[in-house]
C-alpha cells in the first residue's frame, strides 16, 4: 500500500492541502456486504461488495488464497472507486479484505472474509443460498428508484425475485422470474417494502431459500437544525468556550454539516465541518481566523440522503 500513500501525499501537496480540512477516517472500517463470511459459491465470477465508507475516495480490494494467515498467493489486488468488484477466480478458498482511502488518511484494517469457490454447475441448489448485495437491509432510500443486486449462482437458471409491503409476502407488488442478478424499477411511494430472491435450477430441478432484506422508501427533508451558539454578532473566544458552534437538529437527522463563510453574501465558503453531535469545537483545527466578521449556518441530512434548508446565517466577529 506504500505506493498509494505516496500518490496521496504527492497529491496533497499539489493542491495546497493545509487549506483544507480532510476527514480522519483512520479509525472507521469498511463493513463488507457479499460474499459473507463461510459462503460457498459456485462459478468462476465473484461479485465483491462492501458498504460505502463517508468521506472515503477510493478502496483497495485485496483477495488471497487460502487466507491472509496462511497466504499462497495474494490473488487480487486493486484499488476502484466503485463499491463492488467482479473477479474471476478458479474453485479454491479465499479470504477478502477491503481498505478504503481518502487525500490523507487510510482506513483501519480490516474485516477478512473467507468464501469457497466450487465449478458443480449441475449442483443442487437446495443447499445454498443468494447474497444479496442491495440495497442494504434495513436501508432508507431518498428517491422512488430502485436498484436491487445479487450475487449470481452458477448452478442457477433463472432468478425469483418478489417485492411486498407486506413482511409475509401476502400480497406482491412485484413477481418476476429473471435470468439476470439485478432488476431496476421506478415511481416507488414512500413505505417500508419487503423483497427477496431465490436461485432456480432447470437442470439439477433445485432452487435455494429465499433470501430476505427490507428497505424504506423517504423522500421528505428534515427539518432545518435551530441555531444555538454563538447568537447574532456574538464575539467569538475560541478557547474561551466549548464547543464553539451548537444547534439542534431533529430526530429524523443523521447527520449535519457546519458551513463558515467570510463574508455576509455566503459566496466565500471559510470552513466546513461534519458533525454528529449538533456541536463543533475549532481549538484543535488549526484554523487561522483572521479579525473580521464571518457567518454560519448548519443544515442536516437524514438516513435516506435528503438535505434539509439551511438555516439562516448568523454572524459572529473575530477580533
Amino acid at each position: 500500500m506504500k505506493y498509494l500513500f505516496l500518490i496521496l501525499l504527492t497529491t496533497c501537496l499539489l493542491w495546497h492541502c493545509s487549506d483544507v480540512i480532510i476527514p480522519d477516517i483512520s479509525d472507521e472500517q469498511v463493513l463488507l456486504r457479499a460474499p459473507q463470511d463461510g459462503d460457498q459459491l459456485i462459478g468462476s465470477a465473484v461479485t465483491l461488495s462492501w458498504e460505502y465508507l463517508p468521506d472515503a475516495l477510493d478502496y483497495q480490494v485485496e483477495i488471497a488464497t487460502p487466507d491472509f494467515e496462511n497466504i499462497q498467493t495474494l490473488v487480487i489486488d486493486s484499488i476502484t472507486t466503485a463499491r463492488n468488484l467482479t473477479v474471476m477466480l478458479a474453485p479454491g478458498s479465499y479470504e477478502w479484505r477491503v481498505v478504503a482511502f481518502n487525500e490523507a488518511y487510510a482506513s483501519a484494517c480490516c474485516q477478512e472474509w473467507g468464501f469457497q469457490l466450487q465449478s458443480n454447475v449441475s449442483a443442487d441448489l437446495s443447499t445454498q443460498a443468494v447474497s444479496l448485495i442491495l440495497p442494504s437491509n434495513n436501508t432508507s432510500i431518498g428517491d422512488g428508484n430502485v436498484y436491487w443486486e445479487w450475487s449470481p449462482l452458477a448452478a442457477a437458471t433463472n432468478y425469483r425475485f418478489q417485492l411486498s409491503t407486506n413482511a409475509d409476502f401476502s400480497t406482491l407488488i412485484q413477481d418476476s422470474l429473471l435470468t439476470n442478478t439485478s432488476i431496476s424499477l421506478d415511481d416507488f411511494e414512500e413505505n417500508q417494502y419487503y423483497w427477496r430472491v431465490r436461485a432456480e435450477s432447470e437442470i439439477s430441478n433445485s432452487f435455494t431459500n429465499y433470501s430476505t432484506r427490507n428497505f424504506t422508501i423517504d423522500v421528505t427533508p428534515p427539518p432545518s437544525p435551530v441555531l444555538n451558539l454563538p447568537m447574532e454578532n456574538d464575539t467569538l473566544l475560541f478557547s474561551a468556550q466549548s464547543p464553539d458552534f451548537s444547534w439542534q437538529s431533529s430526530n429524523d437527522s443523521q447527520r449535519d454539516t457546519l458551513y463558515v463563510f467570510a463574508d455576509s453574501f455566503l459566496d466565500s465558503l471559510f470552513f466546513k465541518k461534519a458533525s454528529l453531535t449538533g456541536s463543533t469545537d475549532l481549538d484543535d483545527q488549526s484554523m487561522n481566523f483572521a479579525p473580521g466578521d464571518y457567518f454560519w449556518q448548519v443544515r442536516s441530512v437524514d438516513a435516506a440522503g435528503n438535505l434539509s434548508d439551511l438555516t439562516a446565517s448568523r454572524k459572529f466577529i473575530v477580533e
